[in-house]
């Protein structure tokens, strides 16, 4: 939510993410499996202030990547490409 607020992103994202959770394996290529991967993205790379279960953690990464037809050579070269937006924004760089 951090970052679609900080982003500007349309409110439609914002519902979307608060009611993400779990794939959709009828609509392999919904907005709901990218916002549930991101999210599951976002608990692996960055603070969280839970307690993560890494199984299950991993579990929904890999089902994720599996449903969007993604290599781990393009989610990692993505969530690079991410980190780096978000630097940029940090430091007052990226204009949305």
């Amino acid at each position: 939510m951090a970052v679609a607020k900080a982003w500007k992103l349309p409110e439609e994202i914002d519902q979307v993410i608060t009611s993400c959770g779990n794939y959709d394996e009828s609509g392999k290529r919904s907005l709901v499996n990218v916002v549930t991967l991101a999210n599951s993205l976002a608990k692996r790379d960055a603070p969280y202030p839970g307690e993560l279960q890494i199984e299950e953690l991993v579990e929904s990464i890999f089902a994720g990547t599996k449903l969007l037809g993604l290599e781990e050579e393009q989610l990692e070269e993505t969530m690079t490409n991410i980190a780096a937006r978000l630097e940029e924004s940090r430091d007052g760089v990226f204009e949305s």
